[in-house]
């Protein structure tokens, strides 16, 4: 019974690299098989270490292989970083830097205050550059202005001065 039911499951349907055809794997809860994504984390557990079940057959073993694998790695990714040049060490950092780890809620609020601070800095920047704008306009306009009193208040002052009656020594 279970084993007809199980026949009669959902199939993974990725496409196959050699055949071009669907994959005929069953399919897990999320529509993939294991081999196609099925067993990939989501949410809280991506790119976490997934630790197998206490209750599980040999858990011991295999959680000593997992560190064992997880020890050979961070070696390899040593060494790898080592050998890196400066730019590319650099790139590599902001690359991490910006997909880290953890729960999904937390992950979400991230992407959420990065997109603020975007719009935040968008805002002042506008704001800037109006004010630079509206102070550019007063200032031309001050000095049409002043410019236009000053050319009037000299002309009136030479106007005011008469020339020297004579010799003033005489």
């Amino acid at each position: 019974m279970n084993l007809s039911r199980f026949a009669e499951g959902p199939r993974c349907g990725a496409k196959c690299r050699t055949s071009g055809e669907p994959c005929r794997n069953h399919a897990m809860a999320n529509g993939r098989c294991r081999l196609h994504g099925g067993k990939t984390p989501k949410k809280d557990g991506w790119h976490q270490p997934q630790w197998p079940e206490r209750n599980s057959a040999d858990a011991m073993g295999k959680v000593h292989r997992k560190l064992k694998d997880r020890e050979r790695q961070a070696r390899k990714r040593a060494t790898r970083l080592a050998e890196m040049t400066p730019e590319r060490r650099k790139a590599h950092e902001d690359w991490h830097r910006a997909r880290k780890p953890g729960p999904a809620a937390q992950r979400a609020r991230a992407r959420a205050d990065r997109k603020q601070a975007a719009a935040v800095r968008k805002f002042v920047l506008e704001t800037e550059a109006r004010e630079a704008a509206e102070r550019e306009v007063a200032q031309t306009a001050r000095e049409q202005t002043c410019g236009g009193d000053a050319e009037r208040r000299a002309s009136r002052h030479l106007s005011d001065m008469s020339p020297p009656l004579g010799d003033i020594f005489a």
